[in-house]
């Protein structure tokens, strides 16, 4: 998030990496559509001139300013006014919310589907001035930088493509509206373990990952309190079979003790977790998937997952489609997501999108 050093001024919220969002009820959230020199026209005293000023140093390509963003408004907040550390906090919530409800929708491996990482929900807050100011962290603290009118700009990473995202407004509203932080602290790192950037390394987004699974189950480190928590709670609702693909030889050859493929991902994950936490021999671990197909499953298993809990808790209502795809969570690690044919255009033979319309059917 960007943040100003001062919000005496009118201040703007608005996520420049986002194409645009499908309408949803977000409940204390509210977004509208930026288009330079046509939206929002003029919203709430202020002139579609100052919004063009305030993301103009925002570039889709270098020097060629966005023409589209969202705006992003939350509680009793509005676009224009000034702002206090509690709205911050809340506008950054919202950011944390609506990222994670864009990425439950993801179907990885599947043809033609709208795909998103994290990255694309930057948020920035900005002042409605002709100078801006912007902090650094640095380890001693930050260092504050400030650049006057056409001196700089923002491009958008070249691994985010903008794209209209569809946002699962349920899972947004829970957790802007729990009384319990858990959702939220557990949302916080698998946001960060799926930013797609080369500078968060597959290592380091695998410690991401499986302290975001800790924080959701509430559970210590250890792989058996990890594996027993999956099946405590998922069991009741898995396929009796998964499918015989090609990883079904391999998890028992590797995992002869584990009962169920879910143990033996789990253990398999926690292995691999721990060699990339603890410097160790990577090929000294025995592991069945790599990080990236780990990271893959873990980004398709942590939304049930907590929708699941939070099902528990009585926060929300699984849905038909939630249950079927909690059904099918085990068929998925009955194949290798990762070989060498492989691309983002991925092939409608690929096993991970066979499974999607098992799930749709």
């Amino acid at each position: 998030m960007d943040e100003s050093s001062t919000t005496t001024y009118p201040q703007l919220a608005f996520l420049p990496w986002l194409m645009g969002v499908r309408k949803g009820d977000f409940g204390p959230i509210r977004l509208s559509a930026f288009e330079r020199g046509n939206k929002p026209s003029r919203l709430r005293g202020l002139g579609q001139n100052e919004f063009d000023q305030a993301l103009s140093i925002y570039h889709d390509h270098p020097g060629t300013p966005v023409d589209c963003a969202v705006l992003i408004e939350v509680d009793d907040w509005k676009l224009g006014q000034p702002l206090d550390a509690q709205i911050i906090d809340r506008l950054a919530q919202a950011r944390e919310a609506l990222c994670f409800g864009a990425l439950s929708r993801r179907r990885l491996f599947c043809p033609n589907s709208v795909y998103c990482n994290s990255d694309n929900f930057r948020l920035v807050i900005a002042p409605l001035s002709r100078s801006v100011a912007y902090s650094a962290r640095r380890r001693d603290g930050y260092s504050l930088n400030g650049w006057g009118e056409g001196e700089f700009s923002f491009s958008c990473p070249l691994h985010v493509h903008k794209e209209v995202i569809e946002v699962e407004a349920k899972l947004v509203k829970l957790i802007m509206s729990s009384p319990s932080t858990r959702w939220l602290d557990s949302v916080l790192e698998f946001n960060l373990a799926n930013t797609d950037s080369q500078d968060a390394g597959l290592h380091a987004e695998m410690v991401m990952m499986k302290s975001a699974f800790e924080r959701l189950l509430k559970i210590n480190v250890t792989v058996d309190a990890f594996s027993d928590a999956l099946e405590l709670h998922l069991r009741p609702l898995l396929a009796q079979q998964p499918d015989d693909g090609d990883m079904r030889k391999r998890w028992d050859e590797i995992r002869p003790r584990s009962p169920t493929l879910m143990d033996a991902w789990a253990r398999d994950f926690c292995a691999a977790r721990g060699s990339a936490a603890h410097g160790g021999k990577r090929s000294a671990v025995p592991l069945g998937w790599s990080l990236a197909a780990h990271l893959a499953y873990a980004s398709v298993l942590f939304p049930l997952l907590l929708k699941v809990l939070a099902h528990g808790e009585r926060e929300y209502t699984l849905t038909d489609n939630d249950i079927r795809r909690v059904h099918f969570l085990e068929h998925y690690l009955a194949y290798q997501p990762f070989f060498p044919t492989t691309s983002i255009r991925q092939s409608h033979d690929h096993p991970w999108f066979r499974i999607e319309q098992a799930i749709q059917s």
